[in-house]
């Protein structure tokens, strides 16, 4: 892979010989997560399970390293990401989690990434499952009552205008 260099000074025309110090970079590699680190909340029905995904792009010109684990009770590493990320390439890493049966209760976890990239090496991210119950939205008989005469009426109504057509 080629390196990245540039001269320090500024060259002027001479016939004199004159020595430049060559600073050289090499190619590194560049995380750039989705979604960035920090608090991850899921909601869901007690006792199902529930995912999430991280996304891991290489912006870099040098392969990235990935290592993910998970902890917590009820969480789990469903999919680590492939290592290394080439240049220009997105890992993924997608994590379960197990909701507990009682309604209202949460659980908390961690997801924490290792990676080659030498400002961000470690990215963590705080993940929490909270069991709720889906609220079904019910009709009282009033409500019944009033959505038949409803239907009723419209129903009428298109009965009379197709007898209107015909006659």
């Amino acid at each position: 892979r080629v390196k990245s260099c540039r001269p320090m000074g500024i060259a002027t025309p001479s016939t004199t010989a004159r020595s430049y110090a060559l600073v050289c970079h090499a190619p590194s590699p560049e995380v750039n997560p989705a979604p960035v680190p920090g608090n991850i909340a899921l909601q869901g029905a007690p006792s199902t399970t529930q995912t999430t995904q991280v996304a891991f792009a290489n912006t870099g010109l040098a392969d990235l390293t990935l290592a993910c684990t998970v902890t917590g009770a009820g969480f789990t590493l469903t999919t680590a990401p492939t290592s290394p990320v080439l240049p220009g390439a997105t890992g993924t890493a997608v994590v379960s989690v197990a909701l507990p049966p009682a309604q209202g209760t949460t659980i908390t976890g961690t997801l924490v990434c290792t990676t080659n990239d030498a400002d961000e090496p470690t990215l963590t991210y705080n993940i929490s499952g909270t069991a709720v119950n889906l609220v079904v939205p019910t009709m009282s008989a009033w409500g019944k009552a009033l959505m038949a005469a409803l239907l009723a009426g419209l129903g009428l109504l298109g009965f009379t205008m197709m007898r209107r057509r015909t006659v």
